[in-house]
Formats: C-alpha cells, sequence, structure tokens
C-alpha cells in the first residue's frame, strides 16, 4: 500500500537530522511564515534547521518571531574554505578588502604567533544538508540566487515540495501539492499536525501558531480574496484557539505603513486606468515613482489588492512594477471565469486560478506596457464576445453601404 505524500515527509524528516527549509526569492507572508513555522517546529524535534530565501525579509514582516534564524545564504559547493587551526592561540581578527579586481583576506592571530602558510588548509565547501524543504515555491528557479550559487545539491539532497500554485512544476522527490488550499502554511500546518501524532509533542506553539496565521492573513488579503475558503476559516480559528497574535498580524501588515509607502500608494492610485469594455483596471509603478517618494521595492506589496479594492466592475486588475531591468506583474481576477494563472503564462509567468504573476526582463514599462494591456484585451475580447460583436458591427456597416 502506497503511502501518501504526507506520510512520505514525515517519514524523511524523522530520518533527517541536518534540515534546509527554503522560500521563493523576494519572499512574502506566506513563504516566510510557512519556512520559520518549520524551523521552530522541528526544532523541538532535536533537528538541525537553518530558514533562507535568497531575498530580505520585507520591512512590515520584521515583527515575525525567529527572524533572526531566516538568512539569505547558505554554505554551498561554489565556496571556498580555508582553515586556520588555532592551535595556541587564543582566536584571530579577519579583515578584507578588494583592491585592484583582488581579494585580499588578511588574519591576524590573537594572543599567540603569527599563522604561517604551511598551517593553511584549504577546502571546496559542500553544503551539509541531508534533506531540503522547499515551501511555497513553484519551481526551483523560483528560489533565485540561492538555486543559481547551488544547483547540485537539489539533485544530490532529498527535496521536498510543500506548495498551493496551480504552476507547480512537481520538482521534488515528494511533492505536497495542494491547489485548493488558499496558502503553503495550510499545508505545514497539516505537517504539524501529522508530526505531532508521530512523535506525540506538541509543537503548535503561540509563535509558531502565529507564523502560520501571518501566511494564511497575507496570502488571503486578510480573507478578503476569493482564494479564502471555509477551510482557511476553520484553520485560522485554530491558530487562534492555540495562541496566535492575529492583531498584532493584522496592525503590522495593514494598519502600519511608512509615509514613503502612503506616497508612492497616492502616485500609483492616481495613475488608475479602466477599460471598461474589457473589464480591466491597471496602473504602474515606475523608477520615478519610487525616487520621488523615497520608496522602497516592497512598499508595493499589498498594492494589487488596494487596486482590486478600488476597482468596481473590473474582471482582471493588473498592477506593473519596473524592477531595475525587469517589469514584474501582479494580477487578480474577480471571477471564476477568468485564470489569472492563464494570463500570466501568456507572459511566461504563473501562480493561482485568481492570483498571479509575471516577470519580462530587459525591459521598460514605457516601451512594454500597451503590448501587455493588448494582450489583455485580446483574451478578454474572446471571452466576453467582444469580436463578435465588433464582425457584426462590421458586416452591417458594409450591408448598409451596399443597400445604398
Amino acid at each position: 500500500m502506497n503511502s501518501t505524500p504526507l506520510q512520505q515527509i514525515v517519514n524523511l524528516l524523522r530520518q533527517s537530522e541536518k534540515i534546509l527549509v527554503l522560500g521563493h526569492q523576494n519572499p512574502d507572508g506566506d513563504a516566510i511564515g510557512s519556512a520559520l513555522a518549520l524551523l521552530l517546529a522541528l526544532r523541538k524535534l532535536g533537528k538541525s534547521v537553518i530558514a533562507a530565501a535568497a531575498d530580505p525579509v520585507p520591512e512590515l514582516l520584521d515583527f515575525l518571531p525567529a527572524l533572526e534564524s531566516f538568512e539569505t545564504t547558505i554554505a554551498g559547493a561554489n565556496d571556498l574554505i580555508i582553515n586556520f587551526p588555532l592551535a595556541e592561540r587564543a582566536s584571530a581578527e579577519v579583515f578584507h578588502k578588494i583592491e585592484d579586481g583582488v581579494l585580499k583576506i588578511s588574519v591576524r592571530p590573537v594572543g599567540g604567533a603569527p599563522f604561517s602558510k604551511d598551517e593553511i588548509e584549504f577546502a571546496v565547501g559542500e553544503a551539509d544538508f541531508d534533506l531540503i524543504v522547499c515551501v511555497d515555491v513553484p519551481d526551483l528557479p523560483q528560489l533565485g540566487g540561492l538555486f543559481d550559487a547551488n544547483p547540485n545539491i537539489f539533485y544530490d539532497i532529498p527535496v521536498v515540495n510543500i506548495d498551493h500554485h496551480a504552476s507547480n512544476t512537481g520538482f521534488g522527490k515528494v511533492n505536497f501539492v495542494d491547489t485548493t488550499a488558499a496558502s503553503s502554511s495550510e499545508l505545514v500546518l497539516r505537517l504539524l499536525r501529522s508530526l505531532e501524532s508521530e512523535f506525540n509533542k506538541k509543537l503548535l506553539d503561540e509563535d509558531v501558531a502565529t507564523l502560520i496565521l501571518t501566511g494564511i492573513i497575507t496570502d488571503t488579503g486578510s480573507f478578503q480574496n476569493s482564494n479564502t475558503t471555509p477551510r482557511s476559516l476553520e484553520l485560522s480559528a485554530d491558530l487562534i484557539e492555540a495562541g496566535a497574535r492575529q492583531q498584532e498580524i493584522i496592525r503590522h501588515v495593514y494598519k502600519t505603513k511608512q509615509l514613503s509607502t502612503l506616497k508612492l500608494w497616492g502616485r500609483v492610485l492616481s495613475k488608475i486606468e479602466f477599460d471598461e469594455a474589457h473589464r480591466i483596471v491597471w496602473s504602474t509603478v515606475t523608477t520615478e515613482d519610487f525616487r520621488a517618494t523615497e520608496a522602497v521595492e516592497t512598499a508595493t506589496d499589498g498594492l494589487i489588492d488596494e487596486l482590486l479594492s478600488n476597482a468596481p466592475g473590473a474582471e482582471v486588475v493588473l498592477l506593473l512594477k519596473q524592477k531595475g531591468a525587469t517589469v514584474s506583474g501582479s494580477l487578480r481576477t474577480t471571477t471564476p471565469a477568468i485564470s489569472a494563472t492563464a494570463i500570466a503564462g501568456i507572459f511566461g509567468g504563473g501562480g493561482h486560478h485568481a492570483a498571479a504573476g509575471f516577470k519580462i526582463p530587459n525591459k521598460k514599462i514605457e516601451a512594454i506596457e500597451s503590448e501587455i494591456i493588448a494582450k489583455i484585451q485580446a483574451v478578454q475580447a474572446e471571452r466576453l464576445g467582444l469580436l463578435t460583436e465588433k464582425i457584426e458591427s462590421e458586416k452591417l456597416k458594409k450591408d448598409l453601404k451596399k443597400q445604398k
């Protein structure tokens, strides 16, 4: 009898001692909350755990427990390791600088003789893990720099894939993917309950519950998005009963914004465009918007949901953001008849049925905006029958012309 993915993950976690938990690049509340919840729970089971993502945690999430354990780098096979045996020396000070394209490292002993060349040992770095758990990651490239710097470890070490994205590629040795879940944090909660039963140990304390609830709240827009399910509400109630600090989450994520963020949002909301015929609402965040408001890139977090709440009658809501030389798009759809994933797929992206995104490299918003909107208009025109109406209108004009 074959075991379920959940049972397989429990077995792998029982056998593993050094575990790496990874979230996607530009991590959000779901990726960070589920990763740190796993970290705290697995450490209770005596496991050595590191949690990481390629980019820093957004400032609005700096209240989360265990955030000091969230890394942006991991030891990998590309690292060069230099060993200096201390012997009788108390310790050593390390200095470095880059000069004329050369990295120069100075090591000064504290309390003892200078280091000699014969003492120094060189080694190639090695990822010291026996299991990798990816949470809220649709595919390995979404790990960003962590995957680029350490591609081999994802083939040498077993990978567990826990996710709720419809675009997930099933890249893990074990894939626990449920597209009906509103967040990956919900799946992590199910895993923790299985682990509690397996190890006969309570893992869900106030901090773990707060981390998981953060993932659910941020991915459902505080239960306002269409992906909110009865299951999401039930699990959230259980988490609050377990001590999750709901009001703390709401205060930091939704009620605390810097003046620069408010200025940025004002600029973006003032630029809202509405194509009533195709039921599309969109706006843009340019490099100039960031410069003029002195806002950081993460200040746009939650802005797509603000567009959604201010767009009555819209079926497709789009926010285009310039990030360096790349244009990123965040999509929301307000009716089950339209797949945000399908629209994002036109531009090489993916996500969920009601929320998705894409990236177009080496482009500026000014050069690509009209093309993006035209392609979405074509999708909506076909769905709404606007193409048929246009053809019939043109046929009627020709018939009237002939009659004259």
